[in-house]
């Protein structure tokens, strides 16, 4: 949530079509392909196309694209920390986004229409305790701390979400892209 000068509380993410949290930064083992094209806030280059990357404790250690990987190098380049993960949000493929089949080529709108990744900065929002938090605090919790938070969309009807908690119990979130929770 945020605080406008008025002093109206507002949440900064138009229109919340997604359930979201901030993973642990050091615990993120895989490989992601991305399903629609990378659009990033920031113009670094051509928009990648058939992203993907390879994360080990976290951090990206390989990655790729059919076109655009400059813009890949240079989000890199950028900011070392972008390399990790900050927010990881499920969305149902029944939003109005997702539904309507555009990529609107705007981060804001296509992170409403599929599960999404993001790289870079952690929502500190998402934490049980709020308070303000010093960089050191944050990177120690898990949570990662950048300059930079790029979403790159990851939903399709191939996407399973296992959930597996805390007492070794694993429970299906999500099974070819439909919520059954």
């Amino acid at each position: 949530m945020h605080t406008a000068q008025t002093g109206d509380v507002y949440a900064a993410n138009l229109p919340t079509d997604e359930i979201f949290t901030s993973p642990d930064r050091l615990k993120v083992d895989g490989r992601v392909t991305l399903t629609r094209p990378f659009v990033m806030h920031q113009n670094l280059g051509s928009i990648p196309i058939n992203a993907w990357f390879e994360f080990s404790e976290g951090r990206v250690i390989d990655y790729g694209a059919d076109e655009g990987k400059d813009s890949l190098d240079a989000l890199f380049a950028r900011d070392e920390r972008a390399r990790y993960l900050g927010e990881l949000a499920l969305v149902d493929p029944h939003s109005p986004f997702a539904e309507s089949g555009l990529t609107f080529f705007n981060g804001l709108y296509d992170e409403n229409a599929a599960c999404h990744l993001a790289l870079g900065a952690a929502y500190v929002d998402t934490l049980k305790k709020s308070g303000d938090y010093s960089e050191e605090e944050l990177l120690e919790l898990g949570m990662n701390v950048s300059s930079i938070h790029e979403d790159m969309m990851i939903g399709s009807s191939e996407v399973d979400v296992t959930a597996v908690c805390n007492d070794g119990r694993r429970v299906e979130i999500i099974k070819n892209g439909r919520f059954l929770i």
